[in-house]
């Protein structure tokens, strides 16, 4: 995210008032124009800073937290819970469109080939009826 807002700022946001803009905008008062710009994210956060406030962005984009492989792995509290893995293209679904939901055991594996991938998969995980989303990182 920091890498996107300073190639914004440095990059694409001044290209409004580079020569080559003008001939595009010989009707537009750039004196009197205000840019900004308006992010649609899913953000996910480590389990610490999921509750912190972080401004200017909107609370409203926390989408879930990150855990690391290894915590999953060895945390016994994860053992408890239900699972569904997501297609990639299912990420942005504001909600649950799990059905089938399987055990730890049933979709450990699956996680571990995506970690040997360095692929860091997205799941959900359902604990007494509450749903939450969490990247498993490598």
């Amino acid at each position: 995210l920091i890498k996107k807002l300073k190639k914004l700022k440095n990059h694409q946001l001044p290209l409004l008032y580079k020569n080559d803009s003008k001939k595009y905008l010989e009707n537009i008062d750039l004196n009197n124009l205000k840019q900004v710009v308006c992010f649609k994210a899913n953000l996910f956060f480590d389990t610490s800073s999921f509750k912190e406030e972080i401004k200017p962005l909107n609370n409203l984009c926390k989408k879930g937290n990150f855990l690391n492989y290894n915590d999953f792995k060895n945390d016994l509290r994860y053992k408890k819970m239900l699972y569904f893995l997501p297609h990639r293209y299912d990420w942005v679904c504001t909600s649950s469109i799990a059905n089938n939901w399987a055990s730890y055991d049933s979709i450990f594996n699956e996680i571990t080939r995506y970690i040997d991938l360095k692929k860091s998969p997205l799941i959900q995980i359902k604990f007494n009826n509450e749903v939450k989303e969490y990247f498993i990182l490598w």
